[in-house]
C-alpha cells in the first residue's frame, strides 16, 4: 500500500473511533451524562481537528509540475519539417545535436529500439557547400498530462552514435513513470472560474514527438531498412 495514502486511513479510523465513543455515551440515559457527554463531543471535535493539521504535513506535496507550458505554443514538428521551417523553430526544441567529419560513399541508418522500432521519422538534407561532415539534429517536444504538468525529462532520450560507416539510434530501457493528482472539487471551483479537470477528461495534453534531421553532403549515399521512415527533404 502507497505511503501517500497513510494519513488518510490514520484519520479516518480515529475519526471511527471517536464517533464510536460519542454514540456509546450518548446512549446513556442517565442525566448525569448530559454534560460529559457534551463535553467528549467537543473534545472529539477539537482532536479531529488538531490531529487534521498535524497529519496534513505528512501527506506528500513533491510536485512535478514545473513550469505550466501552454500546449498552443508547443509546434508541429510534423508541419515544420513540411513547410521546410525545421531549422528555425525555438531551439529549445532541440534535444541534442552531434556533428562528424565524414568521408565514405554512403551512410547505412540502423534502428535499434528497445519499444517502438519505428517511433522517429528521420528528415534528410543534402547540404548545398562542399563540406564532408555529417549534422545530426535531434527534436523532441515535451510531453503533457493534463493540468499542464511536464513530465518529458522522466523519458530517456533517443542517443545516436556513428561507428565507422553506420549510424546507429538507440533508446534506453522503457521506464514505468506513476503519478498521484490532487485536484480541487466541484464546490471550491464553481465560484472562481477554474476549469474542473475531471477523469472524463484524457491523460495528456501533448504526446511529445521525435524528429532527426540529418544534414549530409550532396554526394553521400544512404542506405536504410525500408520499414524506417526516411524523407528526403529539399529546402
Amino acid at each position: 500500500m502507497s505511503a501517500a495514502y497513510m494519513p488518510i486511513i490514520i484519520l479516518a479510523i480515529l475519526m471511527i473511533f471517536l464517533i464510536s465513543i460519542a454514540t456509546g455515551i450518548l446512549n446513556r440515559k442517565s442525566k448525569i451524562f448530559s454534560y460529559v457527554k457534551t463535553q467528549w463531543l467537543l473534545i472529539g471535535y477539537v482532536s479531529v481537528l488538531i490531529i487534521s493539521v498535524a497529519l496534513y504535513f505528512f501527506i506528500p506535496h513533491e510536485s512535478s509540475s514545473g513550469e505550466s507550458i501552454a500546449v498552443k505554443d508547443i509546434p508541429d514538428l510534423y508541419m515544420e519539417a513540411g513547410n521546410g521551417t525545421l531549422l528555425d523553430i525555438d531551439s529549445r526544441y532541440i534535444a541534442n545535436k552531434w556533428e562528424y567529419n565524414y568521408e565514405n560513399d554512403s551512410l547505412t541508418l540502423n534502428a535499434h529500439y528497445m519499444e517502438e522500432a519505428n517511433g522517429v521519422s528521420t528528415y534528410i538534407q543534402k547540404r548545398d557547400d562542399s563540406t564532408d561532415k555529417i549534422e545530426v539534429i535531434y527534436y523532441r517536444t515535451p510531453t503533457i498530462l493534463a493540468g499542464g504538468i511536464d513530465i518529458t525529462d522522466r523519458f530517456p532520450p533517443l542517443d545516436i552514435d556513428l561507428s565507422a560507416d553506420v549510424l546507429t539510434y538507440e533508446n534506453n530501457d522503457p521506464v514505468d513513470v506513476e503519478f498521484i493528482g490532487y485536484k480541487k472539487e466541484f464546490p471550491f471551483t464553481q465560484h472562481t472560474g477554474e476549469k474542473l479537470e475531471g477523469w472524463m477528461e484524457t491523460t495528456y495534453r501533448h504526446r511529445g514527438k521525435e524528429i532527426v534531421l540529418l544534414r549530409i553532403p550532396q554526394d553521400l549515399n544512404m542506405e536504410y531498412e525500408p520499414q524506417m521512415d526516411v524523407q528526403f527533404v529539399e529546402w
